[in-house]
């Protein structure tokens, strides 16, 4: 009997660490309350692209006040709500805290110009930084403060590389880096009737 109880014991403890797991992969929220199934928060826009960024001063391995210019776009977009959105074009441009080890946290904001002639304007707070020789995952989230999506949480992950990452250790610094980002919009299907 006491073996029975003990192996009942660990399937439950394995149950309820699947569960958790599996709302953090898809991104559901799992709420006790009453809640309306347009009320859950769901992806409503997903965006995969690429961005390239310039930086002046270059990067070196010392932080330092550096400009930033970052041009991207996103394509194929999966849009929630208004299927007209399948593609987008943004630009940024920043001060901040960088170096070739360090990337800046101070926050700033991105409009992204939709295909479809419509835009939504992002203002990115809160970020993580992975960042290697070479290679940087920069994660920042923030609000969709206007235009389409309005309200939203948005989430902007880029994995850039550095191609010149010996120029860290030059005179004028690494001056540009690229790679790809993934976009996305999240909030509930309710924010869709606003």
């Amino acid at each position: 009997m006491v073996r029975l109880a003990t192996l009942f014991n660990a399937r439950c403890r394995v149950s309820v660490l699947a569960c958790a797991i599996a709302s953090a992969v898809l991104g559901v929220e799992l709420s006790l309350t009453n809640q309306s199934a347009s009320a859950i928060d769901v992806n409503l826009l997903n965006c995969p692209g690429t961005q390239s960024t310039s930086f002046s001063p270059g990067l070196s391995l010392t932080p330092q006040q550096t400009t930033f210019k970052a041009v991207g776009s996103v394509s194929p977009c999966v849009s929630v709500g208004d299927p007209t959105i399948n593609a987008g074009t943004f630009e940024a441009t920043g001060t901040g805290l960088f170096s070739c080890l360090l990337n800046s946290t101070a926050p700033y904001s991105i409009t992204y110009k939709w295909n479809n002639g419509k835009s939504s304007t992002v203002r990115y707070e809160f970020f993580t930084n992975v960042r290697g020789v070479g290679q940087t995952v920069f994660t920042g989230s923030g609000t969709v403060l206007s235009g389409e999506y309005v309200g939203a949480r948005a989430v902007q992950t880029l994995t850039l590389i550095t191609p010149e990452a010996t120029g860290c250790v030059t005179p004028q610094g690494a001056t540009s880096n690229s790679g790809v980002v993934t976009l996305t919009f999240i909030g509930p299907l309710n924010l869709l009737q606003k």
